[in-house]
């Protein structure tokens, strides 16, 4: 027992992931309550977002449900985020109309519907 106890626990401390080389990045900018997106990793990108100015702008439903999934890295502030870190910034604001449970909602029927 004492063995397959250390053989797990070796198991969890692996990293898991994926490179952020390889995963599309985008910077939240909290000014505008959208996601710039930096690089193009991938199709996700191909049907999400919009474009304004030649750049392409992702809502905060759309980034938080990339960041979800393992496929956006989100900087805010020049540092990456972790899915915690960017569900409490993104999620946790209001919307325009200044209520936070209605981004909620719209993050969790987005995250239905686009998976």
């Amino acid at each position: 027992l004492p063995d397959r106890r250390v053989l797990w626990l070796t198991r969890l401390s692996a990293p898991r992931g994926r490179s952020a080389k390889s995963m599309s990045a985008a910077q939240w900018e909290p000014g505008e309550g959208l996601a710039r997106v930096l690089r193009h990793k991938g199709i996700d990108l191909q049907s999400l977002g919009h474009f304004r100015g030649g750049q392409q702008w992702l809502r905060p439903e759309e980034a938080l449900c990339m960041v979800d999934d393992g496929t956006l890295l989100l900087l805010h502030e020049g540092a990456p985020l972790s899915v915690q870190a960017a569900r409490a910034l993104l999620a946790g604001r209001a919307d325009a109309t200044g209520r936070a449970a209605t981004l909620q909602l719209r993050l969790s029927v987005f995250t239905c519907l686009h998976r």
